[in-house]
């Protein structure tokens, strides 16, 4: 099986879709998305967001093993 991932990383909140050939979602995920806000400017938590993409890959190919 072919899918597609997409990540949509928005102001409020992250989310991650699993498409197949059609563009019909499989799987998702969504989380909140925090801002960090220190000198000098505000900014999202990259690390954070990168741990959660990375458990929810993990996730979504033990689902579809």
């Amino acid at each position: 099986m072919t899918c597609t991932a997409i990540l949509d990383i928005g102001k409020t909140n992250v989310k991650l879709l699993l498409l197949d050939e059609e563009g019909a979602t499989l799987w998702s995920r969504s989380r909140g998305n925090q801002t960090v806000v220190r000198d000098p400017y505000p900014y999202y938590d990259v690390e954070v967001l990168w741990q959660w993409l990375l458990d929810c890959l993990r996730e979504a190919a033990a689902d579809f093993t």
